[in-house]
């Protein structure tokens, strides 16, 4: 005598399980697998701009005495490399900062344009970083990535300006105090003045003054941000002037003003 097994499946019980499964597999894979190959790409893409843009700025370094092409101070906050600074700070992680404008027209030669991330829609904000750790050493990075890779570079270069700040092609450092030269500021710092040394655009718009370098070496420009053609661009608490043109060493900022001064 035989019996039926009544918890059993059939073959065809069994198949269309089976086709069921993998069905909804296929699905599931479908959805989800094109989202992870687009976030791949989007790090490749972020690992091959951090990739240019580490080698442009190396190159740069390189012919430029280990100067960087920005308009700014570098620290331990990753700041946003930027192609033009819309007075706004911009965020990278956990760091809300004003951005580090591309202030040097050579840069261009070893970088055809700046790129900007896949999440980013112009230069403006590129969503790439510079900043300086510990040792001083400048690393280049993506600000978001996918899965929350890792995505820097170690220049292999330190921060020249570490008391200062970039410019020009330049450093930039504050005047040891009011009514005194260029000269004698560099001189003590056992460095010379650079002659004809300017910097800029240091704009939020066309005309509209920002005093970048005025901010980063400790004035707050809350007041006023003038314009001035040539001379030693004065700091002076909430009214600050930037130099439009070539730095004059052997002039005097004002008996009030404290100037700020390219330093080799």
């Amino acid at each position: 005598m035989f019996y039926k097994n009544q918890f059993g499946f059939t073959l065809v019980q069994l198949i269309v399980s089976m086709t069921i499964v993998l069905v909804l597999s296929a699905a599931v894979f479908l959805w989800i697998d094109p989202l992870d190959r687009m976030g791949d790409a989007q790090n490749k893409k972020r690992t091959q701009d951090v990739s240019v843009i580490s080698a442009a700025l190396f190159n740069y370094a390189k012919e430029h005495s280990g100067m960087m092409p920005v308009l700014g101070e570098l620290s331990t906050s990753k700041k946003v490399l930027c192609s033009s600074q819309s007075g706004s700070e911009l965020t990278c992680g956990a760091d809300t900062e004003l951005c580090l404008t591309i202030d040097d027209q050579d840069f261009y030669k070893y970088l055809r344009q700046l790129p900007y991330d896949p999440d980013k829609s112009s230069a403006a904000d590129t969503g790439y970083y510079l900043f300086k750790n510990a040792s001083n050493d400048l690393i280049v990075g993506a600000c978001s990535t996918h899965d929350s890779e890792t995505i820097t570079k170690n220049l292999s270069l330190r921060d020249v300006c570490a008391s200062g700040a970039y410019g020009g092609g330049h450093c930039w450092y504050l005047a040891l105090s009011t009514n005194i030269d260029c000269d004698d500021t560099c001189a003590a710092l056992n460095l010379n003045c650079v002659r004809n040394a300017r910097y800029g655009p240091d704009v939020i718009v066309a005309g509209s003054a920002f005093c970048r370098l005025n901010k980063d070496l400790g004035s707050a420009c809350s007041t006023s941000c003038t314009i001035s053609a040539t001379g030693t661009p004065p700091l002076s608490g909430d009214i600050c002037t930037i130099q439009n043109g070539a730095v004059i060493c052997s002039e005097v900022s004002g008996a009030s003003q404290t100037g700020i001064c390219p330093c080799q």
